[in-house]
């Protein structure tokens, strides 16, 4: 660390520290973007074009086929588009875990030396749960901070721009329910955040306050104080029972408020997609409803 100082931001220290590999991740997440659109029109096209009586040869992409030959070619292009989707996305988390652990040596060493100059703010028996525990809980953050929010919202508008195309009223379905989750579900999971470190702040008081009995045993029991110290720990135990619990009631509010908004665009799509249906094929309004209707709002990021 520079002169022993952290930045003073979570995002400052990941940039500061990685800003490269960030950007490769980045340009990494970008690529997948083309091969995403192209397994949405290719199962669409399936439906639509090689399934519906019309007649063939047609030509698809500038290729004449019969129809037989052309559910054989798309049907191994859209499987050639997953393997490659699939493969771009295990290279992508494989550079993201790397990139994560890094980080986080380097803040575990940060955090050893700063204590080992005689940092006041990190005591003794602090130290081993924020360097082992804490840290390591941050591996996922480190990996994620840029290209994962790239990911989902490029992910959210490549598949808008692809239901904006077929229809614009089945693509404003898609978004419908996603100003909702932008306004409550970031402030219920800052809630959520602050009753975490709140438990995390209550943790390290703990393991300090473990540490100083382990040190001075031999003083409790000779003095008689061991009733008083086990009943200072249980009512810490209580503390932390209670605000670990209120983390649980919170957080799993947050995920049920989530998935329902999540399944309010099914909904707006099997409407929106019957109501339009005298403007649709039966074919396309198929294709359409067939997909993952709530992708575009299980992407939203809720933390």
């Amino acid at each position: 660390m520079d002169n022993g100082k952290f930045p003073p931001n979570i995002y400052k220290f990941v940039w500061k520290h990685s800003k490269f590999e960030q950007i490769k991740l980045l340009a990494f997440t970008l690529l997948s973007f083309p091969f995403l659109y192209l397994s949405l029109k290719i199962p669409k096209k399936i439906i639509n074009d090689v399934l519906s009586p019309d007649e063939f040869p047609q030509s698809f992409f500038g290729v004449e086929l019969e129809q037989y030959n052309a559910l054989i070619a798309l049907s191994f292009a859209f499987l050639i588009l997953v393997i490659i989707s699939g493969i771009i996305k295990m290279r992508l988390n494989v550079r993201k875990s790397i990139v994560a652990e890094k980080l986080v040596r380097r803040m575990r060493y940060g955090i050893i030396e700063k204590t080992l100059k005689g940092d006041p703010k990190i005591s003794q028996g602090e130290l081993i749960p924020i360097v082992t525990a804490e840290t390591n809980k941050l591996a996922g953050f480190f990996g994620d901070a840029i290209s994962t929010p790239a990911f989902q919202g490029g992910t959210m508008l490549t598949i808008l721009t692809f239901l904006m195309i077929q229809n614009v009223w089945l693509g404003l379905a898609s978004i419908a329910a996603i100003p909702i989750q932008a306004y409550i579900i970031p402030k219920l999971q800052k809630q959520v955040n602050l009753l975490h470190r709140k438990t995390v702040a209550e943790n390290r008081k703990l393991s300090n306050r473990i540490s100083d009995s382990m040190n001075g045993l031999s003083t409790i029991r000779s003095s008689g104080a061991m009733a008083y110290t086990l009943s200072n720990y249980s009512d810490w135990l209580n503390v932390l029972y209670t605000n670990r619990l209120k983390v649980h009631i919170k957080k799993n509010f947050v995920k049920f408020l989530n998935n329902f908004i999540n399944q309010v665009t099914p909904f707006l799509f099997f409407l929106i997609g019957g109501i339009q249906r005298p403007d649709l094929s039966v074919e396309r309004s198929a294709g359409l409803l067939s997909r993952d209707c709530g992708k575009c709002t299980k992407i939203f990021p809720n933390h």
